[in-house]
């Protein structure tokens, strides 16, 4: 194993691109194309985007960004093959107006783009001419600008339409860890959990629940269920990450997380904390108040061993909507 302060090497051949005194691993294999992506990105961390027209090109996520960063000399290199079949592609575009009073933003969000650069599916830009940005404050408005501001940051991800909202921050507030709230802006409140988003939410270090569902979820009652609640729960519980895997979809993950039965829907904690198992038990009802009661105690109970007890469907009915469940004291 070869190591030094800032890269473990734990096996050979590896490629490192060392760029402003940092060595960054590469192990996206060998497909060229995406290796000069890899390197034109830490190279050049951020887009500069001079004209409306820029603007317009980059935040279409259905079209490749074509790069014109001098890495290139004017011969960008598109990923043709890999492009079309990407389930996420994200773009980040930054708005300022006074550079002189954001630099050490700037300094921490061109920090953030270096250390997602092993992101294919990410690219971040920035927007400084004030004309531009004023433009996209009077047409844009409260979607993509907090009022009075016109110093923002707007993610936008493949599928979105126009109409769709986004995940914006203004940049006048209250200074945030970027590379935490670029990642949590590039997944929905229950993702569907693929290896590209998995690297996504694993460097965020946060608990991940996992629902496995049949492979047709969306016509399948219990299943899709199950993922509209876990939406609504999403919101009551911003410390957990969620996600879902399709039937058949890493089924290895499953029997490893101590999910050992065949039927679907199930759920459990894809990340457990010295290999305990938090499975959401088999034969308990998955109702909105289990569930609940789950996500509160189930990380804690499975610490200390304890088992938990939950509410069949019919003693919920006799509780009020808006009654939380008898907590135990653990």
């Amino acid at each position: 194993m070869m190591k030094n302060e800032m890269v473990t090497i734990k096996s050979l051949p590896r490629v490192l691109v060392f760029s402003k005194g940092t060595f960054f691993l590469y192990e996206k294999g060998v497909h060229l194309d995406l290796f000069l992506h890899f390197v034109n990105r830490h190279l050049y961390p951020i887009v500069q985007l001079t004209s409306k027209a820029s603007v317009e090109a980059f935040r279409d996520t259905s079209l490749e960004w074509e790069e014109n960063t001098p890495f290139y000399k004017g011969k960008y290199r598109r990923l043709k093959d890999i492009f079309p079949t990407m389930d996420k592609v994200t773009r980040v575009i930054v708005f300022i107006t006074q550079k002189s009073e954001f630099k050490y933003e700037m300094k921490q969000i061109t920090e953030a783009a270096l250390k997602l650069g092993y992101r294919d599916d990410l690219r971040i830009a920035k927007v400084t001419d004030k004309e531009i940005v004023n433009e996209y404050k009077n047409t844009m408005r409260e979607k993509w600008f907090d009022h009075g501001s016109v110093n923002s940051m707007v993610v936008i991800n493949k599928g979105k339409s126009p109409q769709d909202p986004v995940n914006v921050l203004d940049l006048s507030g209250e200074s945030v860890n970027f590379e935490h709230w670029i990642n949590s802006a590039s997944i929905e409140p229950v993702e569907e959990l693929s290896p590209l988003s998995l690297q996504i939410m694993e460097p965020m270090y946060m608990p991940i629940f996992a629902a496995f569902v049949d492979k047709n979820y969306k016509i399948k009652g219990a299943s899709f269920a199950l993922i509209k609640k876990l939406n609504e729960l999403a919101l009551e519980f911003p410390q957990y990450l969620f996600g879902y895997f399709k039937e058949h979809v890493f089924d290895e993950r499953k029997s490893l997380i101590g999910i050992n039965w065949n039927t679907l829907p199930a759920f459990g904690l894809y990340n457990p904390p010295e290999d305990k198992y938090v499975v959401f038990p088999k034969d308990v009802p998955m109702t909105k108040q289990n569930l609940k009661r789950f996500l509160e105690h189930g990380i804690t109970s499975a610490m200390k061993n304890i088992t938990l007890s939950y509410n069949n469907p019919s003693e919920e009915k006799k509780e009020s909507k808006d009654q939380h469940i008898k907590k135990e004291d653990l």
